[in-house]
């Protein structure tokens, strides 16, 4: 089972990704932050496999929240999944320790097979990060 937290200032989005990972097997989201100190902290105690992470966030940005957890917790793999434009964030994202960046836009169809390629990388010791449209 593939342990999963959403980081996200906007509980609709959390919910709606919420929505979309339940139907998938072997997927389980095991909690979730509407800011940036809350899911630092809360991915430093759970250390979920994966953190689907908003980079715009009250308290730390996403991009703080991914340098946190990659010093609290190396083994999770961050997706940074925003609006923004991923031509401006995803070099700042992948130095930061992200995994991927993602558009939300892209989010239906491409969040999923990115959480699978973060855990099979993980596995294999590969963390590349990818821009997804």
């Amino acid at each position: 089972m593939t342990s999963i937290f959403l980081a996200d200032d906007h509980e609709i989005n959390r919910r709606l990704i919420k929505r979309l990972l339940k139907e998938e097997e072997n997927l389980c989201v095991v909690g979730e932050a509407g800011n940036g100190l809350d899911a630092a902290q809360m991915v430093a105690d759970l250390k979920p496999d994966i953190l689907i992470n908003d980079l715009s966030m009250p308290g730390l940005d996403g991009i703080e929240v991914t340098r946190r957890v990659r010093q609290s917790s190396p083994q999770t793999r961050v997706i940074v999944l925003s609006m923004w434009d991923p031509r401006r964030y995803a070099e700042v994202a992948k130095k930061a320790g992200a995994f991927t960046y993602m558009v939300k836009d892209s989010a239906v169809s491409n969040l999923v097979p990115a959480i699978r390629a973060a855990m099979d990388r993980g596995r294999h010791g590969n963390s590349q990060l990818t821009e997804k449209r």
